[in-house]
């Protein structure tokens, strides 16, 4: 008795509890009394009849929409956070089912609650495991609930099956283009977006870029639609509203349901929505995305820190290769880098490679682009003749293009008949059969793929060739005014109308100077232009060269030809048009440099007697540093470093090279050929030196210049010319 009024007394110890609630679809959230809520209710119900016992509610935990098939929820995670930190003791839920249906991860839930000292309890039914046949109980209810859950799903599978082969849309986010009519249970086309998807597909199948595509819609105020989505807690909010963008098109143009079918289960339906795009529309405009067509043009970079006019239009006609921007570590008087345009392929193969453009001195190149750019709408035979061979150009490409259409065309019929001959005989064969005729239908399917974007270039070139003819005296009226433009704007304007008007200019070394030496002050080249005459008429004009969709017009390009004399690293700003018509003095360029022929030994000297006084000054001075002292001389530490690799070398070869006093010598054993010699054993440093000697005196033989006849290239630093 005195221990049942001692109980009385003294209240029980406090039990947190949390209570769990979870739902499984969107339609069970956000009503007037959702089923989250009127789980939380009957628990809390629960608990008020346990207040004897301690139970006191410390958190709620909600799961609204969200599978019973995982137990990776954000409600249940931050309950089990809790449970670990010993805040709660008791998990009260609705019924099992709500904390699982899957059978695989209640078994480690269950050692969870053991490890922390907590339990789990319902409202509504007895799931007590301090048995074994409470355990089995609860096993047998999960099992039944995951059964049902899976059945559940198989049902419905079977259900969306059944629709997609009706014809009718599985739900999901109504297509762009689309509106969803809920009387009719069928999809139909948005007043507003429908004619833009039309767009999107007519001009992917035009070869037109995604980027340029998304980049005309946005340009023009069209946005995504506007979406209402509903969280999970039940609240809403409008998403969409945004910019096109490529990836975006991508899907929607791959998406089948734009062409009327039903795709589910990796299978396709005809559906019973009325298509937005033609079969044969669709089909083109995937050949195109599914192969990602890149624009034909060069890509041309905005950095540009030493400014090269002619970045990204300028290439080298022996190797294919672009002509790269490229500025030395050296400066001329005025303080500014000296700037280059070096082969593609030098630059990768360094001295392997046979390249005979190999490197341009910047300024004289682009003074030469900018004389004949600017003068050659003075001369209108020239324009005239180019007009001319354009046009009979023009009708012989064009019978080539119907011919190539037509046998193309020819090919596709014979494609399709034999993919329609394999899809019978898969259907009337056996499985062995099918197989190997399921990979010939893919690789058919590839090739017509491959064909209709040919096509589609094929019929581009055909319609630009078939357009309008070239009026003689549009094209050198634009030209006249093009000079005229050109020369009275500044380098970041000239960049940019030249960029517009020029699409390509390839640089030969010009026939009558093969074989010429590289001492020779006067470098002779013979350049290619292709101008896109479209853009020069209609630019000049003030007119666009677009069409009322930012379609990019199929470019008729006018290709010019001019041979060019231009000036070494002592006047590397200068150049003279040669022809097509002439433009300047060439004997100004064959004149000597301002040095005296007799003192021609002074100041031609070999990079690795650099290298020694610069050494000699470091080893004199231990308090001067690599970075001071290349600032004292005027250079880069990096180009110190450089000339210090040929100390390295074998002191015969230094003692060779510190006695060469010809310039065509100290090009031939220049600093970038020996640094990779100076890495070598001293071994075949010696092999490989005297193979070059062999070389260099073979070449002087057949040549036989003399020191007092070869001009002078290079500048002066520190005593000495820096040969190029």
């Amino acid at each position: 008795m005195g221990a049942a009024i001692q109980s009385a007394d003294q209240p029980e110890a406090v039990v947190p509890v949390a209570i769990y609630t979870r739902v499984s679809t969107d339609n069970q959230v956000g009503g007037r009394f959702d089923s989250c809520e009127s789980q939380l209710a009957i628990c809390r119900d629960h608990i008020g009849k346990h207040v004897g016992q301690g139970w006191t509610e410390v958190a709620h935990y909600s799961d609204p929409a969200v599978s019973g098939s995982t137990m990776n929820r954000p409600g249940l995670r931050q309950l089990m956070r809790q449970i670990e930190t010993g805040g709660v003791k008791v998990v009260l839920i609705f019924k099992l089912e709500r904390m699982s249906r899957n059978i695989d991860e209640w078994g480690p839930f269950r050692i969870f609650l053991k490890k922390h000292g907590c339990r789990l309890e319902s409202a509504t039914e007895d799931i007590s495991e301090t048995t074994p046949s409470g355990r089995l109980k609860n096993n047998l209810m999960l099992s039944f609930s995951q059964y049902e859950r899976e059945n559940t799903a198989e049902k419905t599978q079977v259900k969306m099956v059944q629709q997609a082969k009706r014809g009718y849309w599985n739900g999901g986010a109504v297509p762009f283009g689309y509106a969803y009519d809920k009387n009719t249970q069928t999809l139909q086309p948005h007043t507003e977006e429908a004619p833009v998807v039309r767009r999107i597909f007519e001009l992917a199948a035009q070869l037109v870029t995604l980027e340029k595509i998304a980049d005309a819609l946005n340009h023009e105020g069209l946005r995504t639609r506007a979406r209402l989505f509903r969280r999970t807690d039940g609240t809403e909010h409008t998403v969409g509203v945004k910019r096109f963008r490529s990836d975006a098109l991508r899907l929607m143009v791959t998406n089948p349901i734009y062409r009327g079918v039903i795709r589910y289960a990796g299978l396709e339906h005809p559906g019973r929505h009325e298509p937005l795009v033609s079969e044969e529309l669709w089909e083109r405009a995937n050949a195109a995305v599914i192969k990602t067509v890149r624009p034909v043009h060069p890509q041309k970079l905005d950095q540009d820190k030493h400014f090269h006019l002619l970045k990204g239009l300028v290439n080298c006609g022996c190797c294919h290769r672009a002509l790269v921007p490229h500025a030395s570590g050296n400066r001329d008087e005025s303080g500014r880098y000296y700037r280059y345009y070096y082969c593609g392929h030098l630059m990768k193969e360094r001295t392997d490679s046979r390249c005979s453009v190999r490197r341009i001195a910047a300024g004289a190149l682009e003074s030469a682009v900018v004389q004949f750019l600017g003068g050659i709408g003075r001369h209108p035979d020239i324009i005239g003749a180019a007009v001319g061979s354009s046009k009979s150009g023009r009708n012989e490409r064009r019978d080539e293009l119907k011919s190539e259409l037509g046998r193309l065309d020819r090919e596709s019929a014979e494609t399709n008949k034999r993919i329609r001959n394999c899809v019978e005989a898969i259907a009337a064969g056996g499985k062995k059969i099918a197989e190997e005729l399921v990979e010939e239908v893919a690789v058919l399917k590839d090739w017509k793929q491959g064909s209709v974007v040919r096509r589609e270039r094929l019929a581009q070139e055909l319609s630009a060739c078939e357009g309008e003819i070239l009026d003689e005296a549009r094209v050198c009226q634009s030209v006249e005014r093009f000079g005229q433009v050109l020369q009275g704007l500044s380098p970041d304007e000239q960049k940019t109308l030249v960029g517009l008007f020029v699409d390509r200019i390839d640089v030969f070394p010009a026939r009558d100077s093969a074989g010429v030496s590289h001492s020779v002050a006067v470098r002779r080249l013979e350049l290619r232009f292709k101008l896109n005459v479209p853009r020069l008429v209609e630019g000049m004009a003030g007119g666009a060269v677009t069409d009322d969709h930012g379609t990019p017009q199929m470019a008729r390009g006018l290709v010019l030809s001019a041979h060019v004399a231009l000036g070494q690293q002592g006047r590397s700003n200068q150049a003279i048009v040669l022809s097509p018509f002439r433009c300047g003095d060439e004997e100004l360029l064959l004149q000597p440099a301002a040095v005296p022929l007799d003192q021609s030994a002074a100041f031609v000297q070999h990079p690795i007697l650099r290298a020694l006084d610069w050494k000699k000054k470091l080893t004199q001075n231990p308090q001067l540093s690599l970075r001071g002292l290349a600032k004292r001389e005027g250079e880069v530490a990096p180009s110190l470093v450089h000339h210090f690799k040929l100390l390295r070398l074998a002191s015969e070869i230094r003692s060779y090279l510190a006695a060469l006093r010809d310039p065509k010598a100290v090009y031939f054993f220049s600093l970038r050929r020996l640094m990779p010699l100076a890495r070598l054993p001293e071994v075949e440093q010696r092999r490989q030196f005297g193979e070059w000697r062999q070389e260099f005196e073979g070449r002087s033989k057949a040549i036989a210049p003399t020191v007092a006849t070869v001009p002078l290239l290079g500048r002066r630093v520190g005593g000495g010319i820096r040969i190029s």
